[in-house]
């Protein structure tokens, strides 16, 4: 047996190709192998206790491959010294302690990572700012002053294996393995996340990681609520329903009642309110507008809408009439505008003329009557601007002098006790005489604003002229075109034309014989109102002319205008939002565009 006297320290050069031949070769394989080979089981239990540890210790930080990869190199690294391949061919490999060394030392830390790097190649990834911080380790050192070698009958005793700690500063330790960082939330809430800053993918220490996003938090404090959006559309059934009530309003739209109430209903276990707002009226030329703000109330907020109706005037339509003629058809007519008819009307198509509504169509009655046509009548070569049967009539007023008020006019009112002929002159003048006793005519200024020439009872008015001003014309009896009337500046070429002139008779408006207006073509610019009858004199003439309406017709019913004159109505764009002084209104409101969006408010903000 060897003997358990310890021999006299010798210290050993680190580098083992200085080592002198006694220590080089004095070393028993067999023994140093078994002894190698227990050193070896005993690292690597130890080092896989401690992997285990360190896993499933949840707020230990995460060991990485390269870390495991370099600590089983030193492991190797001791267990291969011992071993009987060491010899001077293998050179590379690092010296372990002999019983004749007085210490052992360890392999430098640099010479050590270079051969990590060479037997477990590793990308070098830059850690994040936040992971920059070198890692520590406990350091341990092995006490090799007592290290030596024993008689050849004793057993060598295995010893602990050396753990290094990497203790040098930043410049000579190796690169560091980032680390992934757990971010601790900026609040205590229940949706805050911790989010864990992954390596790159496809790196050895790529860490698959589930994870929720943090809801992102304001620097001022607490997120704020996200907006509700103010406006949002109706929904089919509620446009529905809200049409149907716009529809029965504008039929039958009781002006003095609503306007002084408010209208309540129930729909699909929703209340709705329906509150009236008379809108200011500019002038005597205005339009009647009615605001009407509908709300409700769903899920803790008010649904409001505003729906604005129009009240319709005659003028609102290129041509209107009340009774049809059966004794009289359209046949070489246009009409470019909104038509309506309170009763069915009759159609005559020929191989050389047909008549053209190139506006919509509307007409009380259920069918179009093409009996006494010579064609058949084709719907898409007549109703351009589509056609609609069966809607609600529209009734005439009942007289247009109680709409007059004289007395409030003063000098824009200019009454006429006789009939009188009248003419327009484009300097803004008119001139009067009598009929029955002609004489020097008159002269004077049309008032500004608007002006009104009103007959007396049984007084006819006979017109023609340039109109340059705003005036209505009015008899109780009748109106008799004598030439043309026109403006003095064109509406369909002048954007800011004023002149507009209104025909109101609660009897006829009728055309002078052609003796009176001349061979050929007749232009009337302005907005005729016949409550009775609008006729074309000794129609039966044959003049092959036009008579062409700019602005629109409003009658009764209708003479016959061919073959004198063959009609052309061409609606004057103006008189959907004005109309000629105080012409006459329907009784039927119409709804105007609207966006079909609730607006939303929340309750508790009404309070505030």
């Amino acid at each position: 047996m060897i003997s358990a006297s310890r021999r006299k320290k010798r210290r050993v050069p680190a580098d083992h190709s200085q080592w002198p031949d006694d220590v080089r070769f004095r070393a028993r394989p067999k023994r140093r192998t078994v002894g190698a080979t227990a050193l070896s089981v005993v690292l690597h239990c130890t080092l896989l206790l401690a992997v285990l540890t360190i896993r499933f210790d949840p707020v230990a930080p995460i060991i990485t491959a390269s870390i495991i990869n370099a600590e089983l190199w030193q492991i190797d690294d001791g267990a291969d010294f011992d071993s009987e391949d060491a010899s001077e061919d293998n050179n590379s490999e690092g010296p372990g302690s002999t019983g004749e060394s007085e210490s052992t030392e360890l392999p430098d830390p640099d010479t050590r990572r270079t051969q990590t790097e060479e037997v477990f190649p590793e990308p070098r990834t830059e850690p994040s700012a936040a992971a920059r911080s070198e890692p520590e380790t406990a350091v341990v050192e092995e006490e090799h002053a007592d290290a030596g070698f024993e008689d050849a009958e004793t057993p060598v005793e295995p010893a602990a294996p050396p753990v290094v700690a990497d203790e040098r500063p930043p410049s000579q330790s190796p690169d560091p393995v980032p680390v992934p960082e757990v971010k601790q939330p900026t609040e205590s809430r229940p949706d805050a996340v911790a989010m864990v800053e992954r390596p790159p993918a496809g790196s050895p220490d790529a860490v698959t990681v589930v994870e929720r996003a943090e809801r992102p938090v304001s620097e001022d404090g607490p997120e704020s609520p996200v907006p509700v959006p103010r406006r949002i559309p109706v929904p089919e059934a509620q446009r529905r329903m809200l049409d149907s009530k716009l529809d029965r309003w504008a039929r039958n739209f009781d002006r003095e009642a609503q306007l002084q109430s408010l209208e309540s209903w129930e729909h699909e276990g929703l209340s709705y309110t329906a509150e009236y707002t008379q809108l200011p009226v500019e002038g005597d030329m205005g339009i009647e507008r009615v605001a009407i703000q509908i709300s409700t109330e769903a899920n803790g907020d008010k649904l409001s809408t505003e729906i604005h109706m129009m009240r319709l005037a005659f003028s609102s339509f290129a041509h209107f009439i009340d009774r049809w003629d059966p004794n009289v058809q359209m046949h070489d007519d246009v009409i470019d505008g909104r038509f309506h008819s309170n009763s069915e009307i009759t159609l005559s198509s020929t191989s050389t003329a047909t008549p053209q509504f190139l506006g919509k169509v509307t007409t009380a009655s259920r069918g179009i009557n093409t009996s006494n046509s010579r064609r058949r009548v084709r719907r898409n070569e007549v109703f351009l601007g589509g056609l609609e049967t069966g809607v609600a009539r529209i009734a005439l007023p009942k007289g247009f002098q109680s709409m007059i008020d004289e007395a409030t006019l003063g000098d824009r009112a200019h009454r006429f006790e006789e009939d009188t002929r009248i003419t327009f002159y484009a300097d803004g003048s008119y001139g009067w005489t009598s009929v029955d006793s002609p004489g020097p005519e008159q002269r004077r200024p049309i008032p500004p604003g608007s002006a009104y020439f009103v007959a007396a009872r049984k007084a006819k008015l006979h017109v023609k002229g340039v109109v340059n001003g705003a005036v209505l014309v009015y008899s109780p009896e009748r109106i008799i075109i004598e030439g043309n009337l026109i403006y003095a500046l064109n509406a369909d070429m002048t954007a800011d034309a004023s002149d507009f002139l209104g025909l109101v008779s609660d009897k006829s408006v009728e055309i002078a014989p052609p003796e009176i207006t001349g061979p050929g073509d007749l232009t009337i610019n302005a907005s005729i109102y016949a409550k009775r009858r609008f006729v074309v004199s000794r129609y039966r003439s044959k003049q092959d002319a036009t008579l062409v309406i700019y602005g629109s017709l409003a009658t009764g019913s209708v003479s016959a205008s061919e073959p004198r004159f063959a009609m052309k109505i061409l609606y004057d764009p103006r008189l959907r939002t004005v109309r000629p002084p105080s012409f006459p209104t329907t009784d039927r409101y119409e709804t105007e565009p609207w966006d079909g969006e609730w607006e939303i408010e929340p309750l508790g903000s009404l309070t505030r």
